[in-house]
């Protein structure tokens, strides 16, 4: 479970987070909503990088943020917008520094890697070096690097940027499969996709929450159909 309390982040003049309040159930997804520079990615960075400066209180399962980062740190996964891999490594090479991080086993992490590359049809490519690889590519790294060790709490920040409509489908196919041992929160512009994996959803505008709910509570709130565009046109819009 993840839980965020009064959190409030001073970045720079145009990026910051003003007492944002939400939940993560165990076994749920919550996805974060909002127009481009609304503070969404800030967030993911913020809980993900949970020793940095920032009011409020960030909770991984039963671990302070605050307190205990590095315990809180090894129990979560974080999937950046852009992602932050060494250019020199394979693929392959770059996920087994991740399995190394996580202490899986060399029988464990083989079989994982290998797995969620046939899921993400990127095997092929992982003896590849990662100078060479796409941005499409290089991101399904780094989703696949988000659910190696199943963690109990993952962050992915815009999960299908530059993927296909094949590729949008397996990653939140992935999403969906294991939601059931996690919790996920997931920040993204695609709307579509959204409303296709999350139980709940927060809107963030300015830095701070507009709306949080079901699709049916939100629905209400904003006196419109069970749509999660025509929801985020009436409460954003």
């Amino acid at each position: 479970m993840l839980k965020v309390k009064n959190l409030t982040v001073e970045y720079s003049s145009e990026k910051n987070l003003n007492d944002i309040n939400l939940t993560v159930d165990n076994s749920s997804v919550v996805a974060v909503l909002g127009e481009n520079q609304s503070g969404k990615s800030l967030l993911l960075k913020t809980i993900a990088n949970c020793d940095s400066e920032h009011g409020g209180q960030v909770v991984i399962n039963h671990f302070k943020a605050e307190t205990e980062p590095d315990k809180a740190k090894l129990i979560m996964s974080y999937s950046p917008e852009i992602p932050d891999i060494p250019k020199q490594l394979t693929g392959f090479e770059y996920l087994e520094l991740v399995a190394n991080i996580y202490d899986l086993n060399s029988t464990d992490r083989i079989s994982a890697i290998n797995n969620l590359a046939d899921i993400l049809d990127i095997k092929d490519k992982l003896q590849t070096t990662i100078e060479y690889l796409s941005f499409a590519t290089r991101k399904k790294i780094s989703v696949i690097a988000a659910f190696l060790a199943d963690r109990p709490v993952v962050l992915l920040d815009n999960p299908t940027l530059f993927q296909d409509y094949f590729s949008q489908q397996a990653i939140k196919q992935l999403i969906i499969n294991r939601k059931e041992s996690c919790s996920i929160l997931v920040a993204t512009n695609d709307l579509i996709f959204a409303e296709d994996i999350a139980d709940k959803f927060v809107f963030i505008k300015n830095g701070e929450i507009f709306a949080a709910g079901t699709i049916d509570e939100l629905s209400h709130q904003a006196q419109t159909k069970k749509s999660i565009e025509q929801i985020y046109k009436q409460i954003l819009g």
